[in-house]
């Protein structure tokens, strides 16, 4: 049983038995503060690399270099507490299968 005094790696396997979906990849919530949208994307290794991606010239859908982020424990850390490695809001969707 899990309870609130459980291992952070005893409730991530919680977790991740009661939200199974695609283990390659996974989206990530978004809000544009130009516009105020919201909404997921997935999340690429790439995203921003100088010389690997070419955003906003071009469309992630249509990028050639696309290397999409595997699930990890990492990952379900950071959804379950908020914060990404550098303290910002993560929130992270699921595919399904």
């Amino acid at each position: 049983m899990v309870h609130r005094r459980s291992l952070p790696a005893e409730k991530i396997a919680l977790f991740r038995s009661l939200f199974r979906g695609r283990d390659d990849v996974f989206p990530r919530r978004f809000e544009s503060k130009k516009s105020g949208k919201v909404g997921y994307a997935p999340v690429c290794a790439h995203e921003w690399v100088p010389g690997l991606c070419h955003k906003p010239k071009i469309k992630c859908s249509d990028c050639s270099t696309r290397d999409f982020v595997p699930v990890s424990d990492a990952i379900l850390h950071a959804h379950l507490t908020g914060a990404d490695e550098r303290g910002r809001s993560f929130v992270a969707g699921v595919y399904p299968r």
